[in-house]
């Protein structure tokens, strides 16, 4: 584990973690460097190896890679581990040996010491063209869709329906939800459906549905939560108080969805009329 930090600043987390996150190099490759410069034969900063007229440190090209050869050959016929106090215990029985000579079988194969831990494998340089070449790594553990989700973000695509005409106030009878109709003013039910790429978005994925209840001077009247129904389904239910609150006139019920796959919330807005508790309801 590798724990770095950073007093930067940046919108996104991301960003943040791309500048700052460190390629790990394998201690058997930083330590030809580390014996090169302590040998006066190479330099890891340019600053250095002009003062010290010495070769610039790379692991790809140029003069350094004949340096790097020699003093793998020489590490192996002496068995060197940098740091050995604190590296010792952390290595395997004859593992020292062993990645000495993968390392020197990678030279061979390859041309230089550039060895990384993704995807790609630098297959060949080329420092006259200005160009390298890359090849896939069998071994690495992800397909290569592994993160295709990610390349469009899944931002919640809400349908949002109920009635448009409710009964405010008092009613005869405790009939169910209203839906439009001249039965069941007690309460009014508004169905959120919440989806991404016509499919219903997980409820796990959600962080929150919020509804704001603006009456028809457009004060706020209400707020809370919506209901999970199950994936993709969502439910807030305006009881008879609420309603009777707003009194007759033109209503708009807001409600703002945020997921915890993407930073931007998404928005829906129904408007309402309500009107007197006796008074018919048009179908």
């Amino acid at each position: 584990m590798i724990e770095i930090y950073s007093d930067q600043i940046f919108p996104d987390a991301e960003s943040i973690v791309a500048a700052r996150a460190a390629t790990p190099l394998p201690w058997h490759v930083l330590m030809l460097g580390i014996l090169g410069e302590r040998r006066g034969e190479l330099a890891f900063s340019s600053n250095k190896a002009d003062r010290q007229r010495v070769d610039w440190l790379s692991l790809v090209a140029g003069p350094s890679l004949p340096a790097l050869a020699r003093l793998l050959e020489q590490a192996r016929e002496a068995a060197e581990l940098p740091y050995e106090a604190a590296l010792s215990e952390w290595l395997a029985p004859g593992e020292r040996e062993s990645r000495f000579e993968s390392l020197a079988a990678w030279h061979q194969a390859f041309g230089h010491f550039w060895v990384g831990s993704g995807p790609y494998r630098l297959h060949s340089v080329h420092p006259v063209e200005g160009s390298v070449v890359l090849r896939r790594f069998e071994g690495f553990p992800d397909p290569a869709d592994r993160w295709l989700d990610l390349s469009t973000a899944p931002i919640p695509e809400l349908v949002l329906d109920g009635p448009l005409v409710v009964a405010a106030g008092d009613a005869p009878g405790a009939g169910a939800l209203a839906a439009g109709g001249a039965e069941g003013r007690e309460a009014a039910a508004f169905r959120l459906s919440v989806t991404v790429e016509g499919e219903p978005y997980p409820e796990e994925a959600i962080q929150g549905v919020n509804y704001l209840l603006f009456d028809g001077q457009g004060a706020l009247a209400h707020r809370g939560a919506a209901v999970a129904l199950g994936d993709g389904e969502w439910q807030v239910v305006l009881d008879a108080e609420t309603l009777a609150a707003l009194g007759s006139g033109a209503n708009s019920l807001e409600l703002a969805v945020t997921s915890r796959r993407v930073a931007l919330p998404a928005f829906a807005s129904h408007v309402f009329a309500t009107v007197p508790g006796d008074e018919e309801i048009p179908r």
